[in-house]
Protein backbone atom coordinates (compact mmCIF):
# COMPACT_ATOMS: atom_id res chain seq x y z
CA UNK A 1 0.00 0.00 0.00
CA UNK A 2 3.06 2.55 0.45
CA UNK A 3 4.80 1.46 -2.59
CA UNK A 4 1.26 2.51 -3.91
CA UNK A 5 0.65 5.77 -2.01
CA UNK A 6 4.02 6.73 -3.17
CA UNK A 7 3.31 6.10 -7.09
CA UNK A 8 0.09 8.16 -6.58
CA UNK A 9 1.71 11.08 -5.37
CA UNK A 10 4.49 11.14 -7.47
CA UNK A 11 1.41 11.13 -10.87
CA UNK A 12 0.04 14.02 -8.75
CA UNK A 13 3.43 15.60 -9.47
CA UNK A 14 4.18 15.23 -13.19
CA UNK A 15 0.86 17.21 -13.82
CA UNK A 16 -1.41 14.89 -13.56
CA UNK A 17 -3.45 16.52 -11.12
CA UNK A 18 -1.50 19.51 -11.19
CA UNK A 19 -3.48 21.83 -9.94
CA UNK A 20 -5.74 19.63 -7.87
CA UNK A 21 -8.25 21.53 -5.62
CA UNK A 22 -9.38 24.58 -8.00
CA UNK A 23 -7.86 26.82 -5.84
CA UNK A 24 -4.37 25.39 -5.65
CA UNK A 25 -2.36 28.23 -8.37
CA UNK A 26 -3.65 31.13 -6.75
CA UNK A 27 -0.50 32.64 -5.52
CA UNK A 28 3.34 31.22 -5.36
CA UNK A 29 2.19 28.44 -2.68
CA UNK A 30 0.61 26.44 -5.58
CA UNK A 31 3.44 26.37 -7.56
CA UNK A 32 5.99 25.37 -4.57
CA UNK A 33 3.80 22.60 -3.39
CA UNK A 34 3.88 20.99 -6.85
CA UNK A 35 7.72 21.39 -6.35
CA UNK A 36 8.01 18.71 -3.97
CA UNK A 37 10.38 15.81 -5.78
CA UNK A 38 8.92 12.36 -4.69
CA UNK A 39 9.89 9.65 -6.37
CA UNK A 40 8.74 5.74 -6.00
CA UNK A 41 10.55 3.37 -4.13
CA UNK A 42 10.02 0.26 -6.63
CA UNK A 43 11.73 -2.52 -6.81
CA UNK A 44 14.41 -2.21 -9.78
CA UNK A 45 13.12 -6.18 -10.97
CA UNK A 46 10.81 -4.46 -13.07
CA UNK A 47 13.17 -1.25 -14.42
CA UNK A 48 12.58 -2.93 -18.20
CA UNK A 49 9.00 -2.04 -17.87
CA UNK A 50 7.30 0.91 -20.04
CA UNK A 51 5.79 1.71 -23.74
CA UNK A 52 7.54 4.06 -24.98
CA UNK A 53 6.13 6.83 -27.33
CA UNK A 54 6.76 10.28 -28.34
CA UNK A 55 9.19 10.93 -25.85
CA UNK A 56 7.36 9.60 -23.29
CA UNK A 57 7.31 5.80 -21.52
CA UNK A 58 3.59 4.78 -20.10
CA UNK A 59 3.52 2.59 -17.40
CA UNK A 60 1.18 0.14 -15.61
CA UNK A 61 -0.06 0.91 -12.00
CA UNK A 62 2.57 -1.18 -10.45
CA UNK A 63 5.49 -0.81 -12.76
CA UNK A 64 8.82 0.71 -11.41
CA UNK A 65 10.47 3.58 -12.78
CA UNK A 66 12.41 1.97 -15.94
CA UNK A 67 16.27 2.71 -15.45
CA UNK A 68 16.45 3.90 -18.32
CA UNK A 69 15.04 6.97 -17.41
CA UNK A 70 16.95 9.72 -17.20
CA UNK A 71 16.42 12.36 -14.81
CA UNK A 72 17.66 16.41 -15.05
CA UNK A 73 20.45 18.05 -13.07
CA UNK A 74 20.37 20.85 -10.65
CA UNK A 75 16.76 21.81 -9.34
CA UNK A 76 15.15 21.72 -12.93
CA UNK A 77 12.59 19.12 -12.51
CA UNK A 78 10.93 21.41 -10.02
CA UNK A 79 6.93 20.29 -10.99
CA UNK A 80 8.27 17.00 -12.70
CA UNK A 81 9.28 15.08 -9.53
CA UNK A 82 12.32 13.81 -10.49
CA UNK A 83 15.94 15.55 -9.27
CA UNK A 84 19.35 14.18 -8.75
CA UNK A 85 20.30 13.89 -5.65
CA UNK A 86 22.24 17.16 -6.13
CA UNK A 87 19.26 18.96 -6.85
CA UNK A 88 18.55 21.87 -4.60
CA UNK A 89 15.15 23.72 -4.74
CA UNK A 90 17.37 27.15 -3.34
CA UNK A 91 18.99 26.76 -6.78
CA UNK A 92 15.55 28.20 -8.35
CA UNK A 93 13.71 31.30 -7.49
CA UNK A 94 9.64 31.75 -8.43
CA UNK A 95 8.57 34.89 -10.36
CA UNK A 96 5.26 36.26 -11.01
CA UNK A 97 4.06 38.66 -13.71
CA UNK A 98 1.09 40.90 -14.24
CA UNK A 99 0.38 40.73 -17.91
CA UNK A 100 0.63 37.89 -20.51
CA UNK A 101 2.73 40.29 -22.22
CA UNK A 102 4.99 40.37 -19.96
CA UNK A 103 5.29 36.93 -19.21
CA UNK A 104 5.78 35.79 -22.55
CA UNK A 105 8.33 38.78 -23.05
CA UNK A 106 10.46 36.98 -20.26
CA UNK A 107 10.64 33.38 -21.64
CA UNK A 108 13.43 32.22 -23.56
CA UNK A 109 11.53 29.30 -24.98
CA UNK A 110 7.88 29.19 -26.88
CA UNK A 111 4.71 28.75 -24.71
CA UNK A 112 1.40 27.70 -25.53
CA UNK A 113 -1.54 29.96 -24.36
CA UNK A 114 -5.09 29.78 -25.67
CA UNK A 115 -6.85 32.05 -28.25
CA UNK A 116 -10.21 32.22 -27.35
CA UNK A 117 -11.28 31.27 -23.94
CA UNK A 118 -14.89 30.06 -22.84
CA UNK A 119 -17.31 32.51 -21.30
CA UNK A 120 -16.32 33.26 -17.70
CA UNK A 121 -12.28 31.94 -17.77
CA UNK A 122 -9.35 34.46 -17.76
CA UNK A 123 -5.96 33.93 -17.91
CA UNK A 124 -4.67 35.53 -14.63
CA UNK A 125 -1.60 33.99 -12.97
CA UNK A 126 1.67 34.01 -14.85
CA UNK A 127 4.60 32.50 -13.55
CA UNK A 128 7.81 31.12 -14.02
CA UNK A 129 10.97 29.01 -12.09
CA UNK A 130 14.27 30.27 -12.46
CA UNK A 131 17.44 28.82 -12.13
CA UNK A 132 19.43 31.05 -10.36
CA UNK A 133 22.14 30.91 -13.16
CA UNK A 134 19.40 33.00 -15.21
CA UNK A 135 18.10 29.87 -17.12
CA UNK A 136 14.12 29.77 -17.04
CA UNK A 137 13.20 26.02 -16.28
CA UNK A 138 9.27 26.09 -16.05
CA UNK A 139 6.72 28.35 -16.85
CA UNK A 140 2.94 28.19 -16.04
CA UNK A 141 -0.38 30.05 -17.24
CA UNK A 142 -3.68 29.67 -14.75
CA UNK A 143 -7.08 30.67 -16.00
CA UNK A 144 -9.43 30.83 -13.31
CA UNK A 145 -13.43 31.13 -13.53
CA UNK A 146 -15.56 32.31 -10.87
CA UNK A 147 -16.90 30.06 -8.61
CA UNK A 148 -20.41 31.36 -7.07
CA UNK A 149 -21.01 28.67 -4.91
CA UNK A 150 -17.34 29.48 -3.00
CA UNK A 151 -17.69 33.57 -3.80
CA UNK A 152 -13.96 33.63 -5.43
CA UNK A 153 -11.94 32.71 -8.59
CA UNK A 154 -10.58 29.46 -9.28
CA UNK A 155 -8.66 27.96 -11.25
CA UNK A 156 -9.68 25.49 -14.06
CA UNK A 157 -7.26 25.33 -16.46
CA UNK A 158 -3.46 25.21 -15.85
CA UNK A 159 -1.10 25.42 -18.75
CA UNK A 160 3.00 23.73 -18.01
CA UNK A 161 6.14 24.72 -20.34
CA UNK A 162 8.71 22.40 -18.92
CA UNK A 163 12.32 22.74 -20.43
CA UNK A 164 14.17 20.52 -17.78
CA UNK A 165 12.26 16.72 -17.21
CA UNK A 166 12.97 13.55 -16.75
CA UNK A 167 13.46 11.65 -20.23
CA UNK A 168 11.66 9.64 -21.35
CA UNK A 169 9.19 11.63 -19.53
CA UNK A 170 7.10 8.41 -17.17
CA UNK A 171 3.50 8.56 -16.63
CA UNK A 172 1.69 5.86 -14.75
CA UNK A 173 -1.54 4.37 -15.51
CA UNK A 174 -3.79 3.18 -11.93
CA UNK A 175 -6.57 1.37 -10.60
CA UNK A 176 -9.04 3.25 -9.24
CA UNK A 177 -8.76 3.92 -5.38
CA UNK A 178 -12.54 4.51 -4.56
CA UNK A 179 -15.49 3.16 -5.41
CA UNK A 180 -17.48 4.56 -8.02
CA UNK A 181 -14.15 6.83 -9.30
CA UNK A 182 -12.52 5.88 -12.81
CA UNK A 183 -9.23 5.46 -12.60
CA UNK A 184 -5.91 7.18 -13.83
CA UNK A 185 -6.47 5.90 -18.51
CA UNK A 186 -3.41 7.05 -20.15
CA UNK A 187 -4.42 6.83 -23.89
CA UNK A 188 -2.46 7.93 -26.83
CA UNK A 189 -3.62 11.02 -29.00
CA UNK A 190 -2.18 12.75 -32.22
CA UNK A 191 -4.52 15.52 -32.44
CA UNK A 192 -2.30 17.85 -30.11
CA UNK A 193 0.25 20.32 -31.80
CA UNK A 194 2.55 17.11 -31.49
CA UNK A 195 1.55 13.11 -30.44
CA UNK A 196 1.27 13.10 -27.02
CA UNK A 197 -0.58 11.42 -24.12
CA UNK A 198 -4.35 11.89 -22.84
CA UNK A 199 -4.88 11.73 -19.71
CA UNK A 200 -8.48 10.67 -17.90
CA UNK A 201 -9.21 11.30 -14.20
CA UNK A 202 -11.53 11.71 -11.71
CA UNK A 203 -11.00 15.80 -12.00
CA UNK A 204 -10.83 16.02 -15.40
CA UNK A 205 -8.12 15.74 -18.52
CA UNK A 206 -4.65 16.36 -18.76
CA UNK A 207 -2.73 16.77 -22.18
CA UNK A 208 0.82 16.13 -22.65
CA UNK A 209 2.96 16.57 -25.18
CA UNK A 210 6.90 17.65 -26.20
CA UNK A 211 7.32 19.50 -28.97
CA UNK A 212 11.07 21.08 -30.12
CA UNK A 213 12.25 19.13 -26.67
CA UNK A 214 9.88 20.90 -24.62
CA UNK A 215 7.55 19.56 -22.38
CA UNK A 216 4.07 21.10 -22.61
CA UNK A 217 1.45 19.98 -20.66
CA UNK A 218 -3.19 21.66 -20.63
CA UNK A 219 -4.58 20.44 -17.02
CA UNK A 220 -8.08 20.83 -17.87
CA UNK A 221 -10.49 20.48 -14.60
CA UNK A 222 -14.08 19.64 -16.11
CA UNK A 223 -16.85 21.42 -15.22
CA UNK A 224 -20.42 23.41 -16.15
CA UNK A 225 -18.58 25.41 -18.16
CA UNK A 226 -15.36 23.74 -19.40
CA UNK A 227 -17.53 20.06 -20.48
CA UNK A 228 -16.00 19.91 -23.90
CA UNK A 229 -11.95 19.70 -23.27
CA UNK A 230 -11.41 19.26 -26.82
CA UNK A 231 -12.21 22.89 -27.55
CA UNK A 232 -9.84 23.92 -25.63
CA UNK A 233 -7.36 21.47 -27.20
CA UNK A 234 -8.38 23.53 -30.79
CA UNK A 235 -7.85 26.61 -29.37
CA UNK A 236 -4.08 26.28 -28.01
CA UNK A 237 -1.74 28.99 -29.97
CA UNK A 238 1.79 29.34 -29.68
CA UNK A 239 2.05 33.25 -27.93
Amino acid sequence: MKKDNARRNFLKVMGVAAVGAPTMMVGAKALEGADRPQRPQLPRDQARAGELFAGFVLLNEHDALPDYVQTASLAETLGCGLATAGARKAETQFESYETQDAFLGALTFPMYSLSHLPGGLEARHFHVRRHLAGRIIHASIGFESFDHDLGQWVTSVSLFGKVAYARPYPLWAAASTEPGEPGVVLEKVSHLPKPGVRVATSSGIVYHWIEEDILYTLDIQISDALSDPEMLVDALVVG
